[in-house]
């Protein structure tokens, strides 16, 4: 009953459709990762934004402070606070329109690297997220308080432009939570 209602909230609290998925061997467990931590995200719900479909843990919440002032068109949430940063993903279905693939990959690459505090890149190349054809970046990066942070960054061609699938966490729980982030790359579907 607990559950029920907390997944009640959740919907009116993120005020869109959403639909429960299961982890599928019936425990609710979603997997392991390899440090042997379990992920809180033990299940996920779907959302529906411009012309894709993605799934977000349900116990994550909506995070409207990440979608940026220039994208606000986008689904961000994030996790509780593990070793001081929050565990998130970050959805644009549309970054930009008028640049080419290949030169916009070209300038979110300069900005890892060119910038005051850059990027140590760990892989960067063709990648499939959901079905499609992607281009993936990988990379960590030291924000405020000295945390070390890793992100992956997936950009696409969807039909309006290019977007992006961003899942990041601080480095220490990173590997706790890739099979999460995992999960929501192979699941995000064109509609």
């Amino acid at each position: 009953m607990k559950q029920i209602v907390s997944l009640a909230v959740l919907v009116v609290v993120l005020g869109v459709g959403f639909l429960l998925i299961s982890d599928g061997d019936g425990d609710g467990d979603s997997s392991e990762g390899s440090n042997g931590g379990k992920p809180n995200a033990l299940a996920f719900y779907g959302v529906e934004l411009e012309d894709f479909k993605l799934i977000v843990p349900a116990d994550w919440i909506k995070d409207d402070e990440s979608l940026t002032t220039l994208v606000k068109d986008g689904v961000a949430v994030r996790g509780e606070k593990e070793d001081g940063f929050h565990p998130a993903i970050l959805f644009y279905p549309v970054l930009a329109r008028k640049r080419s693939f290949e030169q916009f990959i070209g300038d979110e690459r300069s900005k890892l690297t060119d910038s005051g505090d850059p990027a140590e890149i760990l892989a960067d190349g063709p990648a499939v997220v959901g079905g499609m054809a992607a281009h993936r970046l990988v990379y960590t990066r030291t924000v405020r308080g000295g945390i070390q942070v890793r992100t992956i960054d997936f950009y696409f061609v969807g039909p309006k432009g290019i977007g992006m699938l961003r899942m990041l966490s601080n480095s220490t729980t990173f590997m706790k939570w890739r099979p999460v982030f995992e999960r929501v790359a192979s699941a995000l579907r064109r509609k």
